[in-house]
């Protein structure tokens, strides 16, 4: 049971990072049409700056899923929350520093990147209750 089930998360979590991804890239193309290739840069490395950790939070997490390993499940959650916190300041400020993007471009990437993370679910929850 527990094998079915973590393909299917795993598919779930792919969706959305590709959702996201997707939103972000609409976000950077309007931004390259209206304010040129620096802001659709900044949309670009503010979104990645939100799904790159998320992403490979989510590959570790469901890399080795036991149905008898719970204790090991809520460690590498707790951890991997705590990592992928830290990655993302750590990429935020140092792409913004770095690279001296325009600040609300950036901010507008990562923060659409964000939403699409709260909002892709419902989504897969709508894709997955249609034969219902």
């Amino acid at each position: 049971m527990a094998k079915l089930v973590v393909p299917s998360l795993k598919s779930q979590a792919n969706k959305i990072v590709l959702a996201q991804s997707t939103i972000v890239l609409l976000m950077a193309i309007v931004f390259f049409l209206t304010s040129g290739h620096r802001a659709a840069l900044a949309v670009m490395a503010g979104g990645l700056v939100h799904i790159l950790p998320g992403y490979f939070y989510a590959a570790r997490l469901f890399s080795n899923v036991s149905p008898h390993a719970i204790m090991r499940i809520m460690v590498v959650f707790y951890v991997g929350e705590v990592l992928k916190l830290i990655v993302s300041v750590g990429l935020f400020i140092v792409l913004l520093t770095v690279f001296k993007f325009p600040v609300l471009p950036y901010f507008l990437g990562y923060l659409v990147a964000a939403l699409a993370f709260c909002v892709a679910p419902m989504g897969l929850m709508n894709e997955t209750n249609k034969g219902c």
